[in-house]
């Protein structure tokens, strides 16, 4: 492990290799990384209804007060068959919003920490676009500079909250022989596809259980007790993350006849710690709290055990770790299973924004915060 002095150093050696390009710095992106290349997803809630309010929270900048002057979307890398459309009026208004309460609410209880100021009142039009872009990935801004919004005057962002941007359209017309009614899902011409990634990638959660030691790394060679020496011993874990969490773990092919230990936690080790047992190091924290479910020996063909916990999901909890303990059948020596993490799924500082979209003439129009792709596309701020 490095001493405190040496990742000091090394912290100091990152910020002065970033310091000329941050000096350099005429853009922001949201994400900060991933957007010089090609999304893997498409975002297509942006204008796709005649009168509509979609609004975007974005964290991922907290740190640094910067001056923004316009902000851009780009298009999708799809095959695209989007309808020209235009409204009498759009507006932008940005403020400060408080990101906890995007996290608690989920809804219209967003608490803004001052007054919007409006930044962009025009008539606007989206250009009929057919095919895909010249460019993979597509240039900042769309067709005509459609996608690009221009402030009437440079908007202070303070660094310390995070960054509500409220795009407000009304009156939508188009040429189109086909209807652009004020229906919650419009016909497919009136999706205009900006380029975005998936939810995975916004929220930053791959697989939300990771086993420990993972099973092709060096360290996790299968691991058998003499009842089974041709079954490795196998551990599972399934949350059912409600308000009510639901604990589901299941052990086999430990000893048919020694009793089996669920361990329960809420903080582990990713690199364990050797105490002597066979098997795996102990993957849980043993400096916090555990739960012990002990489960009679397993005595039947698959040295099956499974047990269950139910409590209250608080707010504080971030991910729950499992492991299972029993003695081996001959040596009687401690044995340890793989341990296994599920990480929640949670929205976090540094993280993407979260967009909602409101049709007020809409059937069905809602109000939820969220990083469904299909709602959060790429962010360019010029500053």
């Amino acid at each position: 492990m490095r001493s405190p002095t040496m990742r000091s150093l090394l912290a100091l050696s990152l910020l002065a290799t970033m310091a000329p390009a941050a000096l350099a710095q005429t853009s922001l992106y949201t994400p900060a990384i991933g957007t010089a290349k090609e999304g893997d997803s498409a975002s297509f809630g942006f204008g796709w209804s005649r009168d509509h309010v979609f609004r975007l929270v974005d964290a991922s900048h907290v740190g640094k007060s910067v001056s923004i002057k316009r902000i851009s979307f780009r298009l999708d890398g799809k095959t695209q068959n989007a309808l020209a459309r235009s409204w009498t009026q759009m507006t932008i208004h940005v403020a400060h919003v408080d990101w906890s309460s995007i996290l608690v609410n989920k809804s219209n209880g967003f608490k803004l920490k001052d007054a919007r100021t409006k930044v962009f009142d025009q008539k606007w039009s989206f250009p009929a676009f057919k095919g895909k872009p010249l460019l993979s990935p597509a240039s900042w801004g769309g067709v005509q500079s459609s996608l690009s919004f221009s402030f009437s005057k440079p908007w202070v962002y303070n660094g310390k909250d995070a960054i509500f941007i409220e795009f407000t359209f009304k009156g939508g017309t188009s040429p189109s022989t086909i209807k652009w009614e004020p229906q919650w899902v419009p016909p497919k011409e009136f999706m205009y596809m900006l380029d975005t990634q998936s939810q995975e990638a916004w929220s930053g959660v791959t697989k939300p259980i990771t086993y420990f030691p993972p099973i092709k790394s060096k360290t996790g060679k299968p691991c058998y007790d003499s009842d089974f020496p041709k079954s490795p011993v196998r551990l599972d874990l399934r949350v059912d993350a409600q308000a009510t969490l639901g604990i589901h773990v299941l052990t086999q092919y430990t000893s048919k006849s020694s009793p089996v230990l669920h361990l329960i936690g809420v903080r582990g080790n990713p690199k364990g710690l050797a105490i002597g047992a066979g098997c795996h190091y102990l993957y849980m924290d043993p400096t916090v709290p555990m739960a012990i479910l002990a489960q009679p020996a397993p005595n039947n063909g698959f040295g099956l055990a499974t047990s269950s916990l139910q409590t209250p999901r608080q707010t504080w909890m971030s991910e729950i770790w499992v492991q299972g303990a029993w003695l081996e059948s001959k040596t009687k020596t401690l044995m340890l299973t793989q341990a296994a993490r599920f990480t929640f799924k949670t929205q976090s500082k540094g993280t993407p924004a979260a967009a909602s979209l409101q049709d007020p003439k809409a059937k069905g129009g809602f109000l939820v915060f969220t990083d469904a792709p299909k709602y959060l596309p790429f962010i360019r701020y010029d500053l």
